[in-house]
């Protein structure tokens, strides 16, 4: 009798210091997301208008940066499985601050160029990819019996600060220039690496699963899983085909933006607001209601149709002459609905199938779909832009994206396939 109550507090107490451990890291992301808006809203600034990159460079830019991450995006899960989470977030956060200070450092002195800039962002994208997959396992190790909840909880943070950030971040930058607004930017992830290190001395996060494979073994292993799974190989083709979209809007909007509209940083930072308000009340939604009413495949589809006719409403927009940022900014909102929703929901459709040991190979496959495709779209769309103008590529990779989802609607009723 004795030893059953000294399991169940010991249970208890490992339950608790995971709640605690969760929180801790919840505050420490939105804090850090806080100060990330000024660099997103400073870097294309700093890049269209500082260096005065055309559109094909600024999109070939990114591609590099992607095309680099690829193996990245690969490898990412088996660090994450020899590896705890908390260490790996540790390095991540660690070197985000450096490639962040580094380049407020060099454009303070007048000496930021392209290839400084691509080398700089392909480091602090690659510290992201890292970061991202140990978070997806942290959740696991934390919150795993409610998934949909703690990934819903951090998406709210990351939409809420888009709102407050992003709305701050254009006045920030215009009284206190650039530079200074980019030295907050890494005093918050100096907070949150604190933060982190708190809960990694505090905390016992397991050592990963301990899974030893060569990159293409586990590669290869989590593609087999998906391809004999219907439901995972129907969210791989919906994933693809949403990256295609979601490649294209953000390597394009930004260029629209700034060089077809001509916002300055004040109606830039709206479109980034507006966007995180739709995150926020979609994600709020979403925690609110129970996962068996809202976790269904057809509901995946209607997000990811409804933000393909969203892109295609953007460039009408922009066709018929509009150049207010508020009305763009609704634009911004429903797009920011939209993808909270879709995110959620195939994020936790994929874990409800994966196989027991399998989430660290699987994810793997998923999180390097979207580094694949993001440089595959860039290299398309960069040497079009010398022909097309960006709102006409964006208008075509929406009707792109529309049809394909067609196909695979048509390809599931005629086969009966499962879809999701």
């Amino acid at each position: 009798m004795c030893i059953q109550m000294w399991n169940v507090h010991r249970f208890c107490k490992g339950q608790n210091s995971k709640s605690i451990a969760f929180k801790t890291f919840w505050l420490g992301e939105t804090i850090s997301l806080l100060g990330s808006q000024l660099s997103i809203v400073a870097l294309p600034i700093i890049a269209l208008q500082g260096l005065g990159l055309s559109t094909s460079q600024y999109v070939s830019l990114f591609t590099s940066v992607a095309l680099v991450n690829i193996i990245l995006g690969i490898i990412s899960g088996l660090v994450c499985d020899l590896q705890r989470s908390t260490t790996v977030m540790l390095v991540s956060v660690a070197a985000r601050i450096s490639c962040v200070f580094l380049i407020v450092q060099i454009f303070a002195n007048g000496h930021l160029t392209l290839l400084v800039l691509a080398v700089l962002l392909t480091l602090d994208r690659s510290a992201r990819i890292l970061f991202d997959s140990a978070v997806n396992v942290f959740i696991y190790d934390t919150q795993k019996d409610d998934i949909l909840s703690a990934t819903s909880k951090i998406a709210i943070s990351q939409s809420f600060t888009s709102i407050v950030g992003a709305a701050v971040a254009g006045l920030v930058i215009t009284e206190i220039t650039i530079p200074n607004a980019m030295y907050l930017d890494c005093i918050s992830y100096a907070i949150f690496f604190c933060l982190i290190l708190f809960i990694r001395n505090s905390v016992g996060i397991p050592l990963g699963t301990g899974h030893k494979e060569t990159f293409l073994q586990r590669f290869r292993l989590g593609l087999t899983a998906i391809w004999e799974d219907s439901k995972l190989r129907a969210l791989l083709y919906l994933g693809g085909n949403w990256c295609l979209f979601s490649a294209a809007f953000e390597l394009l909007s930004s260029v629209i933006y700034v060089k077809y509209l001509g916002f300055n940083a004040q109606e830039l930072s709206i479109q980034f607001s507006l966007m995180g308000g739709g995150m926020f009340i979609g994600n709020l939604t979403l925690v609110r209601l129970k996962s068996s009413a809202v976790v269904q495949p057809r509901n995946l589809y209607i997000a990811q149709f409804a933000g393909y006719f969203i892109g295609v409403l953007f460039v009408a927009f922009y066709f018929f002459g509009c150049k207010n940022a508020w009305a763009f900014g609704v634009i911004s909102f429903l797009l920011g609905l939209i993808y909270a929703t879709r995110n959620a929901l195939s994020i936790t459709l994929r874990q409800e199938n994966i196989p027991l040991n399998m989430s660290g190979r699987i994810n793997s496959v998923f999180s390097s779909l979207i580094w694949i495709i993001y440089p595959l779209v860039g290299i398309l769309v960069s040497p079009a832009s010398a022909w097309i103008d960006a709102p006409n590529i964006l208008f075509l990779v929406s009707v792109a994206a529309i049809v394909l989802s067609l196909v695979r609607t048509l390809f599931v009723t005629s086969t009966q396939e499962q879809p999701c």
